[in-house]
């Protein structure tokens, strides 16, 4: 597997560069793994590492000199070297004849926890200026670079938030560029945005036993181009089964990595994925496997090596570089015609129970797909919105007879002629294997059964219903080489046939197929890109707020994006809306609806918008925001004892009340306090024993307002008041009035200012 060349690797540190809505700096450093006297120019191959730890602190306690990442990790702590964890995958591609860098985003890691997308656009930005550094070398002559790079051939390899990373870079490269991206290989990726870069063909490995991203997100990376626009570009999903998230890069293995590393399977005695399990990968085991799979995929798309594509086309093949590990593969795109299971167009006979079910995992739709099952066993259909992305549903099939039939009555007849195989993705439910095959209808009304390649069998994903037992689209295969008996050029329905006597699956889509990879140029889709906008709340009813986008790329097609809502305060839905985008389109606004009243919000309510591509157009800044400014006053508060006095025995009443309700809850701080009665105050020993040491040990003659206790409380929105009842003793003793008294500081939430005080206090008489 190993190539004819020596490798050689070096390392650069470069001028650390901001990153919007970062307070730190950005590293841009690179280990590079170049081949020895290769001739010509070579293909350049990036890699991005996920979100790991940024920093360590060396057993012995101390640094060897200052950090180089002194700015995140201290005098005393060490940047984890998360980019020098595929140096065993770059050395492999160096001696393939690749130039390969793989870059350090530790600093990204450190910071990316307060913004909205992960920070998947300042991982964007790294791996570009990375690319412009490196297409600058390949253009100066005083460079030794010059004229020895392809820079209309890279490849970018993204780990985890990494793959997420570089998907996000390749839409956000501009046209033209001082670089073309020939492929991407995302391992274990994350896929908050439902993003895709169309017309690049893309790997996405899915590791079945993800401790991390164990919901394999990156499956939405062959479903959305599917569900967007019609890409002829190869969109493979692997499912490596055995494999964890971390031991894809040698720096997140334990025994190998120089700062913090663990197995991310949560459950160590887990028959199918724990440590001990023999389905499990070895550390070695799933670095071989990283290694022939990312190089096959490199050298797939870098040099065009079609003999490489039964690995991610669907076929059921071994590769003996990868040793005994069960990859399976499934794909989109290619040369293909898609059928796909729609509400109206379904047929079902034989007893077949057959209905369109919704794209979402424990939807409160009824139909929901998968039954309800968990989000972590459905990599097909996401979480309810606005937690993700709009999902095509699929056909759910339900059979107890062999010989039932469920499938796609075409609109219009449909050629098949033209295409070497019949496929199918198909989700088989946890309870047991089935066996399937094809049924074709032409315009005649005659009939014929096309076998499956390996007797249409598919088996169930293994392990628990919680987070194991995918529920995953397995391809099924037929050859229509020899098919008799029917028309193929007018073909009018398209089925599965139950071979098993029962059975339980789901039809993601039908697809004619030509496994070749087909030359083409496409035409990126037009990038959408969402804004903030903000405005005085102002009163009387509905309102709306107009939030911009603009677009870049031409809008050839009539385009749409589903746009979800969120009130900030609340976490609530406030809609969901349909933005249609027409030919030509530079730029256009997204009208958010709100109450405009008289109450108190606060300084402003934040509403959050996640946009996501339904039809002929993708995004880059899919969130967006809309302030409206509160111009209510706020609320008179009052804080007051119920009666002027009550006696030993009866608690003492406090009471805070508003002038008005407010649409914002308030934190109340409570305190006691000192206040000029002419009276002594009382004493821990006043109330009740029992509540007092509950909260201190303090003596009992500890004067109230000397006193440790305090107390947070809470007045949800739309309410009032709120009371506070301290228990006073009945001690037998004659001690004249004594008073309680009471300071509260009040803050309406997520509202900048000073708190407003009050105060009061209550008399107790013995």
């Amino acid at each position: 597997m190993s190539g004819p060349y020596e490798t050689r690797t070096s390392d650069y540190k470069l001028r650390p560069r901001p990153s919007s809505g970062f307070p730190l700096p950005v590293e841009m450093w690179g280990h590079v793994v170049r081949p020895v006297d290769a001739p010509g120019r070579r293909p350049l191959v990036l890699f991005l590492h996920g979100r790991h730890q940024a920093c360590y602190t060396p057993r012995d306690g101390s640094a060897d000199g200052p950090s180089p990442l002194q700015w995140l990790c201290g005098p005393r702590g060490l940047p984890v070297p998360s980019y020098l964890g595929y140096d065993y995958v770059q050395r492999l591609l160096a001696s393939q004849g690749y130039v390969t860098v793989s870059i350090s985003a530790n600093s990204i890691n450190e910071q990316d926890w307060n913004r909205a997308d992960g920070g998947a656009a300042a991982r964007s930005l790294l791996v570009r200026r990375h690319l412009g550094v490196w297409a600058q070398r390949n253009r100066d002559p005083e460079s030794r670079w010059f004229h020895r790079l392809q820079m209309r051939n890279v490849v970018l390899v993204g780990h985890s938030r990494g793959g997420e990373g570089v998907e996000r870079a390749a839409i956000d490269t501009a046209t033209p560029a001082a670089y073309k991206l020939s492929g991407l290989v995302l391992i274990g990726p994350t896929d908050f945005g439902r993003q895709v870069a169309t017309g690049i063909p893309t790997v996405s490995m899915l590791p079945f036993c993800d401790g991390d991203v164990s919901d394999l997100q990156g499956q939405g990376y062959v479903d959305t181009q599917r569900d967007v626009t019609h890409d002829p570009a190869l969109h493979s999903a692997l499912m490596v089964m055995g494999a964890n998230h971390n031991f894809f890069n040698t720096e997140w293995t334990p025994g190998l990595s120089i700062g913090g590393a663990w197995d991310d399977w949560w459950n160590p005695n887990d028959p199918v994925c724990g440590r001990n399990s023999e389905r499990r990968l070895t550390k070695v085991e799933q670095r071989r496997v990283g290694k022939t799979y990312i190089a096959g995929a490199v050298s797939l798309f870098a040099r065009g090596d079609d003999s490489l594509l039964p690995m991610f086309d669907g076929s059921n093949v071994s590769v003996p570089s990868a040793g005994d590990a069960d990859v399976r593969s499934a794909q989109l795109g290619l040369d293909e015609t898609l059928i796909r299971p729609l509400a109206r167009s379904l047929t079902g006979s034989g007893g077949a129970e057959v209905s369109q079910c919704v794209g979402r995992s424990s939807a409160p739709e009824d139909r929901a797909c998968g039954d309800g099952a968990s989000p972590v066993r459905t990599p097909h259909w996401p979480p309810v919105p606005p937690r993700s992305a709009p999902s095509a549903g699929a056909m759910e099939m339900t059979w107890s007879t062999a010989g039932a039939t469920g499938g796609v009555q075409l609109a219009a007849p449909r050629d098949l002629s033209g295409y070497a195989d019949l496929e199918a993705r198909v989700v088989v439910a946890k309870e047991r294997p089935v066996r399937l095959r094809f049924r074709l209808t032409d315009a005649d009304a005659t009939t014929a059964t096309v076998p499956a390649v390996g007797g249409g069998r598919l088996v169930p994903f293994p392990g628990n219903r919680f987070d194991l037992a995918k529920l995953w689209g397995q391809n099924l295969r037929a050859p229509l080489a020899g098919v008799s008996g029917i028309d193929l050029t007018r073909v009018t329905k398209v089925e599965l046939e139950g071979v098993s006597e029962s059975g339980h699956v789901w039809l993601l889509e039908f697809a004619g197929r030509n496994r070749v990879i087909v030359p083409d140029e496409p035409t990126p889709l037009p990038v959408v890109s969402i804004g903030t906008a903000r405005q005085v709340e102002g009163d009387g009813g509905t309102a709306t707020l107009d939030v911009p986008y603009t677009v870049t790329g031409d809008v050839t097609k009539p385009a749409s994006l589903r746009v979800y809502v969120q009130n900030i305060q609340n976490w609530r839905e406030t809609q969901s809306v349909r933005v249609d985008i027409p030919r030509g389109t530079r730029s256009g606004v997204i009208p958010v609806a709100y109450d405009a009243d008289r109450r108190y919000d606060g300084k402003h309510t934040r509403y959050f918008l996640a946009a996501f591509p339904l039809r002929n157009v993708m995004t880059s800044r899919y969130l967006g925001n809309a302030f409206v400014v509160d111009d209510d006053p706020k609320p008179r508060m009052t804080l007051s004892t119920v009666r002027a006095r009550t006696a030993e025995g009866d608690p003492a009443r406090f009471r805070l009340e508003l002038s008005r309700p407010a649409d914002v809850p308030f934190a109340i701080f409570m305190r006691f306090a000192a206040a000029d009665r002419g009276v002594p105050q009382a004493t821990l020993g006043d109330l009740n024993r029992r509540w007092v040491r509950s909260f201190t040990r303090e003596p009992l003659s500890t004067r109230l307002s000397r006193s440790r206790w305090s107390r947070f409380g809470w007045l949800d929105a739309g309410r009032t008041s709120l009371e506070l009842r301290v228990p006073v003793r009945r001690d037998g003793r004659a001690e004249g009035l004594e008073y309680v008294g009471m300071r509260w500081r009040i803050s309406p939430v997520a509202v900048r200012g000073e708190p407003e005080v009050r105060r009061a206090s209550q008399l107790i008489r013995d």
